[in-house]
């Protein structure tokens, strides 16, 4: 064997050469080098002045019933002690969490962007500093991607998962041959590279041989404290987990991206993305951009707990009764605000649009629609409700309305 290649094969399996390719990034600021999963999955954890909150995070992560994870993490630039936390759980689990640092990106968004971008591997999860994942988590939602790559959907049975949560300890406390510790708790060592000739070995089929892919989960909505507010995040917004055509996706997404998990193929697409203003949110493209040119699939079971607390960039908002909702529209179209709310709102889905299109091998016939859809403001009012209803650009409810102010 030649000494180069037995060098490199070294320095791979010790975890020293993780950086392979390009330092020239589209979503980076500065020089930074792409990073080589060796797990199945890659864990995107953004961090933002997390310290009350990313122990009891990354401890239900360490906890979850499969295994074969990294956790990447890049913080945003936090003002508290949240980088030494980090910095101490990479020291003592070198094999489960790397730290990416680059300068601060400014946004959720922008910041799990930049990260898809710095990290390859087979399978991508997003996960927030402040959620607590239950045990089965990774597991079935693995198990829904390889599923949803070569056919369609079905949905799991709330009898298949454990509902086991990991207690918060601190990682100072633990040791790498010791990792924290929970009920049926298994932190196993990093693997080796696959073998390109093990046709049993799951998860390491070439991306390019596979449709792009996003399966999301249901979610429980706690308060900061962890007390259950909703059973049902996706209920809670009224969105409809059975309806995941793009036409609706495009309007209404149903997923956080804690909540999905997506493969290789999905995010080769979205790096294909030109502008990241022409986007509200990382998981609305990656669920649109899934349902344009691949396959979506939702698992009917709340997986993670989805703290609620006052810091949220983004969460589930406030629930409203029919009679508060219908007083706070007449406050707002009394007041002026309702024009150009609904304005903003529907221009979010019609740039939306215009982003995806610009994304390779959509089917001439959705581009042809995408393409109009992203363009309709410029039609009249008749020509927008005609063209909406024809082609199913539509809400769970509410559609009356959502039609009168297109």
């Amino acid at each position: 064997m030649p000494y180069g290649f037995w060098l490199y094969e070294k320095l791979y399996s010790y975890k020293v050469l993780y950086f392979i390719g390009q330092f020239n990034m589209k979503f980076i600021k500065g020089d930074f080098a792409t990073i080589k999963n060796k797990k199945k999955i890659a864990i995107l954890l953004a961090t933002l002045n997390s310290k009350d909150y990313i122990d009891e995070m990354i401890l239900s992560l360490f906890g979850q019933s499969f295994d074969d994870f990294c956790i990447f993490v890049h913080d945003d630039g936090s003002k508290d002690d949240t980088q030494v936390i980090l910095e101490d759980y990479e020291r003592t689990y070198p094999d489960k969490i790397v730290i990416m640092n680059y300068p601060a990106t400014g946004s959720a968004k922008a910041n799990f962007f930049s990260m898809m971008e710095a990290v390859e591997s087979d399978y991508y999860m997003f996960a927030d500093h402040d959620d607590v994942w239950l045990k089965d988590k990774l597991k079935l939602s693995f198990e829904k991607i390889k599923e949803i790559e070569t056919k369609e959907e079905t949905i799991l049975n709330i009898n298949d998962v454990d509902t086991t949560v990991i207690k918060s300890t601190t990682a100072s406390n633990e040791s790498a041959e010791n990792p924290p510790q929970s009920e049926n708790l298994a932190v196993d060592e990093l693997p080796g590279k696959p073998s390109a000739n093990n046709s049993n070995d799951i998860g390491h089929k070439s991306a390019k041989y596979l449709s792009p892919a996003c399966a999301f989960t249901d979610m429980y909505v706690t308060d900061a404290d962890l007390n259950i507010t909703s059973s049902s995040f996706v209920r809670f917004i009224d969105r409809d987990p059975c309806n995941l055509d793009y036409h609706r996706l495009i309007i209404d997404n149903p997923a956080a991206g804690c909540s999905m998990i997506f493969n290789r193929a999905l995010r080769d697409k979205a790096m294909e993305c030109e502008n990241l203003d022409n986007i509200d949110m990382h998981d609305h493209f990656l669920i649109s951009l899934a349902a344009v040119v691949g396959n979506v699939a939702f698992i009917d079971l709340p997986l993670n707990y989805y703290r609620q607390h006052g810091d949220n960039e983004m969460g589930a908002g406030v629930s409203e009764s029919a009679k508060d909702k219908v007083l706070r529209n007449l406050k707002e179209f009394f007041s002026g605000k309702a024009r150009a709310n609904k304005r903003a709102f529907n221009d979010i889905s019609r740039k939306l649009a215009a982003e995806i299109v610009k994304v390779s091998g959509i089917a001439e016939d959705k581009k042809a629609e995408l393409e109009a859809f992203a363009n309709i403001g410029k039609k009249g009012k008749l020509c927008r409700i005609a063209f909406y209803s024809k082609h199913g650009f539509d809400r769970k409810s509410g559609n009356f309305w959502f039609y009168i102010w297109l």
